[in-house]
Order: C-alpha cells, then structure tokens, then sequence
C-alpha cells in the first residue's frame, strides 16, 4: 500500500495516515478520487493473495462537501455511496 500516493491521507501527531483498521473493517482515506480506487484495488489485490475477498456489497464509500462527485467500482460492481 505504500506504493500508492504515499503522501495521500490525513495527518496525525506527523504521520500521513490512509488507511484505518478496526477488527474486521477497513477505512481508506484519499484526497483524491484516483487515489482512493487505487488504494482500493491495491487493498483487493492483498487480501486475494492471502485468500480473502472484498464484497462489493458490503462496501461503502463517503465524500466531504469539498469533492465533486465521482464513482467508485470494486469488481466493474459500483459501490454504495453513503453520507455521514
């Protein structure tokens, strides 16, 4: 994952953070659109090589008010987009 925009994310106490994880959740954080898929395929990528799949289903993804807006797709499925 850190091949992907390596600066991308947010910062906390220095540190340039993009992704979260919490049991069996995930949260990747972007200021880009092209960024976010990248991380995303990236992320489906990994978890294929150890066996394990993303469900498009299960899947959501939210936007500031700053972001125009934008489609994201995991397996050519669109994800929900939700708001907060």
């Amino acid at each position: 994952m850190r091949q992907v925009a390596e600066k991308d994310g947010f910062e906390v106490d220095g540190e340039t953070l993009q992704m979260l994880l919490f049991a069996d959740d995930v949260v990747l954080v972007a200021s880009k659109p092209e960024t976010l898929r990248s991380l995303l395929n990236e992320m489906c990528h990994l978890t294929e090589r150890i066996g394990l799949k993303i469900h498009p289903g299960k899947t959501k993804w939210m936007k500031n008010a700053h972001c125009d807006d934008f489609e994201i797709k995991l397996n050519n499925q669109l994800v929900e987009r939700v708001e907060h």
